[in-house]
């Protein structure tokens, strides 16, 4: 794609995604990466993060939505806990977790 005025600026797309209808856009996003998962088996899920929350909160939700069964689950330090593993464990997946190691100098 050639952008001879360069790159749309943060505003622009801003602006753009604004005036989305925000159900329709979900839809058709799920349709289009649902669309390039093909034959690789990838799930992929979002969730609402609520104000005065964090994606901690809402991973033990999405965890629960979707049909994990034999799936390797890979998951950030930020949800690397034992929480986690059991609710994984639970779902009869396998799972592979960053851990993040604080050194102090």
């Amino acid at each position: 794609m050639l952008l001879p005025d360069g790159i749309p600026s943060h505003d622009t797309f801003s602006r753009v995604f604004s005036r989305l209808d925000p159900v329709a856009f979900s839809e058709c996003l799920i349709k289009w990466v649902d669309s390039l998962q093909g034959d690789l088996h990838l799930y992929l899920g979002q969730l609402l993060v609520e104000e005065g929350t964090n994606e901690k909160t809402v991973m033990p939700k999405l965890i629960e939505l979707l049909e994990l069964s034999g799936a390797v689950v890979t998951v950030d330090a930020a949800h690397t806990n034992k929480s986690i593993a059991r609710q994984l464990r639970g779902k009869n997946t396998d799972y592979v977790m960053t851990v993040r190691f604080s050194l102090h100098t």
